[in-house]
């Protein structure tokens, strides 16, 4: 499953509908805590499919953005 931001163009993974909550956390983790410094730029996709963590692809390398709120 994927989303896309009305803002941007950005692909949001949220892979299968399983803990969808925690995943709209991360996102909400993702955008409080890194888009006000970087930007949405930042990211061409942002993956959520995996337990508290963020993995952005940022000019074609993976970047992991821990999610330590947990």
């Amino acid at each position: 499953m994927y989303a896309s931001p009305k803002i941007g163009d950005q692909k949001i993974r949220l892979g299968k509908a399983q803990n969808i909550e925690s995943k709209l956390d991360n996102l909400r983790t993702f955008v409080e805590e890194v888009v006000p410094y970087q930007g949405w730029e930042v990211c061409q996709m942002i993956d959520l499919r995996f337990k508290d963590q963020i993995v952005c692809t940022r000019n074609n390398k993976m970047i992991s953005l821990n999610n330590s709120i947990k």
